[in-house]
């Protein structure tokens, strides 16, 4: 008969009859198991198998360390499911006159436009040097921006049911302003991509970006 371990009696494997030498044998995973990859574990008494899928841990997807180039910064392959996006920035300039930067959020229907909330505060070093402005048409980031200022910072996205999304963001430009901004928008559908756009269609011009989701 086939058996592992010691080789048992003519009864049913007890745990005295499996040696550690058939889990210590067998050559190592030596990374994360795939999603597909199967345990065995006891329901209640009853010998189960389980997908890891079901009990792996929910921590963040990183994404790669990107240098932009183009008049936008896109991630158009937002998961299915994802309810918390946060988006890192160092030193991102744009070329030229950017002006105001925003961000837009699209679905399968692509970018919308229309139907956010949102509103952009910065305070400057200089006494008085403060101003708040609004937006409908996009989360606003930056309101004003020059080609020598650059964005230092974090963006989060949080998901709150039924396509409603919010968000939030704090960061400085040069050594000169403190930005904070928050904002909300109903999506028609589920949020598959989002962008980062300047009013004046510039090129970025240095800087990295990066973003984690769950």
């Amino acid at each position: 008969m086939s058996y592992i371990g010691s080789k048992p009696a003519s009864k049913p494997v007890v745990a005295s009859d499996l040696d550690p030498v058939i889990i210590t044998g067998q050559t190592a995973l030596g990374a994360e198991p795939a999603d597909t990859d199967e345990f065995i574990v006891s329901d209640a008494g009853v010998l189960k198998r389980m997908d890891y899928s079901y009990i792996k841990g929910g921590g963040y997807t990183q994404s790669s360390v990107l240098t932009p180039t183009g008049s936008y910064i896109e991630f158009d392959s937002i998961p299915a499911g994802t309810n918390s996006i946060l988006i890192k920035s160092y030193a991102i300039q744009w070329a030229g006159t950017p002006s105001h930067i925003s961000l837009v959020l699209g679905d399968s229907g692509g970018y919308e436009t229309s139907g956010y909330h949102s509103i952009d505060f910065y305070r400057g070093v200089s006494a008085g040097d403060m101003a708040t402005t609004v937006s409908t048409d996009n989360f606003i980031i930056a309101l004003g921006y020059s080609g020598t200022d650059y964005w230092n910072g974090h963006i989060w996205l949080n998901h709150v049911g039924s396509n409603r999304w919010v968000l939030s963001y704090q960061a400085n430009d040069v050594n000169e302003y403190i930005r904070w901004g928050n904002g909300q928008k109903t999506l028609s559908g589920e949020l598959t991509k989002f962008k980062i756009i300047n009013d004046g269609g510039e090129n970025n011009d240095g800087g990295n970006i990066q973003i984690m989701y769950q």
